[in-house]
């Protein structure tokens, strides 16, 4: 199979990833639409960004790196800037997979050329090098998270097209990675920067069956949150075991000086402060902590260690009932220190701990979610975790991008008082509703992550257990496959998901002995239906579960799921005090928001308060947001008027007007110019 990744040999894995060239989307619907623009406007933006010496500058990367001298001119671009070119290609292979291009695949060879020809014999191949001039020092530098995308982009090429040229560079970077850290682990204490690296190389190990590289991955694991006991380790061959050696094996940099000096005691923002397998809690930087979970999760699924399937356990409950927003959103904090006193960036908070106002929640966050939800899909199969996927799905990730497919917005706020937050010159304030930024010396990281999430989106529709399939997710697409037991299938999925929940399923090919079919009943569901060529089944649909077909379909039979759509005030957990009175909106999978455009002029999102008996009429436009169902309804305004007088002041009730307004789908906010936003709203 040749699915987003290879883990049919994987023998703890539950489930196995379907092929990427089994599933097509049909162009007129949710995905295929996206899919579409993703293609023609998306992708060639952004190969174009990558080259653009005013954007992407990879050219002058290549070149310094190749040249092992100092640049020309100033190398503008993050410690991560590896990933504009290493994220893109991947995406663009995975474009290949779904359908032939020949000039993509021009694309894609021409820059494996270009890095063959600069990376150096022992495999480094880091190309902001040149801007820190060290190897493996200063962990957020971000050399193994570069390298890590680059094998990955390897793998993925030939895993899914069977060219070995990219796999070559990525085997010489994997093992310059193995000869440093697995045979000399200990001069690399709490060495940790954002895991990518782990994921690619037990990706390398899935493809190659090179067994050095899932021990190198169990290596890279143990790294954190080990000890430094004076005497007893050593970093670059020199002994770290107190402060003034770290300073001295230091520049006079302040950043590289405090980097070095947390590698030796570890830290939350980069989860080292505590071995994994006996952390309590998730902490710290949101992409570092979902990557990790997504390497722990693919180890486990190698070698079925209990501890680490544990520990996952464990800290999936203690995300995703205490700390993710109803859109998905997992990283509410631009800057915030963590529980045990460490400072993160672009982090998850304590319990309960999430604002609305000023909420950060960068997309690669979420991305990062899904990614380590769809791992455990694959090892445990439960219904959950393909119900967590499809909340990040539909809502605080697509949200990242516009409509027109080349504006990209960083950070995916519950709510947005525009004036107010537009003029930050921090590069991630403000971005949401200019539109963004471009992908550019500062911002990469987000709009490759989300494009290469949006190519692969067909090959999380489905799982394989044994030879059942797992209807894990619903769109209107094709998927024409073969089982390994032998005999083909062609399965239609029809259906206006995610604006309306009835599902038909056409068999148009089986194998003799049928095909035998799950589906996930979402969360969101109650009293929805099921029936086998019309004949409904006595079977419940539990709210959160699969349900099985009770015999194997035949070529020509019919299955229709009906999961209904009904319109639901959400509330938050009574602890989450920022949500205190005030409700979320859902319809299906979707979370709604008001935007301010869609209330008289000059009113703010603060005046609103939502009635509690509001009777929200869903209604499909299709000349809004490139086709939405919206929420009609009435809304009460508050009449607060200007106010300039003392920061406290005696209460005194305002006027209450009803007015007609609409909810929009959270992707679609900052579509329509800059307006205040808010998921949450108070009730009356």
């Amino acid at each position: 199979m040749k699915g987003i990744v290879k883990n049919d040999n994987s023998p703890y894995a539950k489930r196995r990833a379907i092929g990427l060239d089994a599933v097509k989307w049909k162009s007129d619907r949710f995905w295929g639409k996206r899919h579409q623009k993703l293609k023609e406007t998306t992708v060639p933006w952004l190969w174009q960004c990558v080259w653009d010496p005013e954007m992407g500058n990879i050219q002058q990367f290549l070149d310094t790196f190749k040249g092992g001298g100092k640049p020309e001119g100033k190398l503008r671009g993050s410690y991560w800037h590896d990933e504009i070119l290493h994220k893109t290609i991947e995406a663009a292979v995975y474009l290949l997979a779904y359908e032939d291009d020949p000039q993509l695949e021009h694309l894609i060879e021409e820059a494996a050329d270009k890095l063959a020809m600069a990376q150096r014999e022992d495999g480094y191949l880091v190309l902001t090098q040149p801007r820190h001039r060290t190897k493996f020092k200063i962990a957020t530098y971000h050399e193994l998270y570069n390298m890590g995308h680059l094998i990955t982009a390897g793998c993925v090429h030939y895993h899914l097209t069977g060219k070995t040229k990219l796999l070559d560079i990525a085997i010489k970077a994997a093992d310059c990675i193995y000869n440093e850290f697995a045979l000399q682990p200990e001069q690399y204490p709490n060495f940790s920067v954002t895991k990518s690296y782990i994921m690619a190389v037990i990706d390398l190990y899935r493809v190659t069956g090179t067994r050095k590289y899932l021990d190198l991955a169990a290596v890279l694991i143990d790294l954190h949150g080990r000890k430094v006991v004076p005497g007893d380790a050593q970093m670059n061959g020199v002994l770290v075991g107190n402060a003034e050696i770290a300073l001295a094996l230091s520049t006079s940099n302040a950043f590289a000086v405090k980097n070095l000096l947390e590698q030796l005691k570890g830290s939350d923002g980069r989860q080292s402060r505590v071995p994994l397998r006996e952390e309590k809690h998730v902490v710290g930087h949101a992409v570092n902590f979902e990557y990790l979970y997504c390497s722990a999760t693919d180890l486990y699924m190698e070698t079925g260690e209990r501890a680490l399937l544990d520990m996952l356990h464990r800290l999936w409950d203690d995300l995703h009932r205490t700390k993710i927003a109803v859109h998905g959103g997992v990283s509410p904090f631009q800057h915030a220190l963590t529980i045990r006193g460490d400072a993160a960036g672009e982090c998850v908070g304590d319990r309960f701990d999430i604002p609305n106002y000023r909420s950060y929640h960068e997309t690669c966050s979420q991305i990062g979610n899904a990614m380590w939800n769809w791992r455990l899909l694959l090892a445990e199969g439960e219904a959950k975790y393909a119900d967590m996927m499809e909340l990040e799905m539909y809502n605080a990730t697509i949200s990242s991008v516009g409509l027109d497919g080349t504006h990209w917005f960083y950070i995916n706020p519950t709510k947005w008082l525009a004036e107010h937050e537009t003029k930050h010159d921090h590069k991630h304030s403000g971005e949401r509703s200019r539109p963004c930024h471009a992908p550019s010396y500062a911002h990469t990281c987000c709009p490759t992550n989300l494009t290469r999430f949006e190519a692969q989106m067909h090959g999380y529709m489905y799982t394989l257990e044994g030879d059942t399939l797992c209807i894990d997710h619903y769109g209107a697409n094709v998927l024409d496959m073969d089982l390994e037991s032998g005999g083909k299938f062609i399965l239609e999925q029809e259906t206006d998901y995610p604006w309306d929940g009835k599902v038909r399923i056409h068999l148009q090919e089986a194998p003799e002995s049928g095909l035998k079919l799950k589906l996930r009943i979402p969360s969101w569901c109650v009293d929805g239906t099921l029936a086998v060529n019309e004949e409904r089944q006595s079977a419940t649909l539990e709210p959160n579960t699969y349900v099985v077909v009770d015999r194997p379909l035949r070529k020509g039979d019919t299955v229709e799921l009906d999961l209904p759509m009904k319109v639901r005030y959400i509330r938050s957990h009574p602890k989450l005090d920022a949500n205190l009175r005030q409700l979320a909106v859902q319809r299906g999978p979707i979370v709604y928001c008001l935007e301010a455009g869609d209330l008289p002029a000059g009113t703010s999102i603060n005046q609103v308060r939502l009635p509690l008996n509001a009777d929200f009429r869903p209604v499909y436009k299709p000349d809004l947001l490139d086709g939405v169902v919206a929420l009609e309804g009435e809304l009460w305004i508050e009449a607060i008027p200007d106010y300039d007088g003392p920061l406290y002041s005696s209460f005194e009730p305002a006027k209450m007007t009803k007015v007609s307004s609409q909810l929009i789908p959270y992707y679609g906010w900052s579509n329509r110019g800059e307006h205040e936003m808010s998921i949450w709203l108070p009730y009356v």
